[in-house]
């Protein structure tokens, strides 16, 4: 898992750089904290998508943010995100829930790519107490990549 994830947010990565657009690679925490996993805290994460289908204009696009998951469900967050056009600020709020291991982070961002007001969606899968990584390939009419990681901040 790891492995594919690594790959293919990757790819998506080295396609933005082509374009100009810079990214972080994230390193693997050194020390995992014992006890229950609990998403809820502060993460800086890395999440990138991009279209596979034949035919069809890529578009990847790169995000780099820093999150706050809060104890009563609560969601924020800024960052960058990126794509050949450029590089965009962004700002999201919303609300986190977490099913087994995947956490899924979904509400409202203004700013970053889209004009005006635009969903956000987010959803990783805890590796640690200290780690988030999470890759899927959609089957739909875009065949769409999808990756994210994450690292929690002290």
């Amino acid at each position: 898992m790891k492995t594919i994830l690594t790959g293919a947010l990757s790819a998506i990565c080295m396609t933005i750089a082509a374009t100009g657009v810079t990214a972080q690679t994230l390193q693997p925490p050194q020390q995992q904290q014992p006890g229950t996993m609990s998403p809820a805290g502060t993460w800086y994460c890395e999440m990138g998508f991009q279209n596979t289908a034949p035919g069809v204009n890529p578009n990847p696009v790169m995000m780099q943010f820093q999150m706050m998951l809060y104890q009563n469900g609560g969601a924020q967050g800024q960052g960058v995100q990126g794509a050949s056009s450029g590089q965009f600020q962004f700002q999201f709020q919303g609300r986190w829930s977490a099913q087994g291991q995947m956490v899924v982070v979904e509400g409202q961002q203004s700013g970053g790519l889209a004009f005006g007001p635009s969903q956000f969606f987010f959803q990783s899968k805890m590796q640690s107490n200290q780690n988030m990584a999470f890759t899927h390939r959609y089957q739909n009419q875009q065949m769409q990549v999808y990756a994210s990681q994450c690292v929690r901040q002290a």
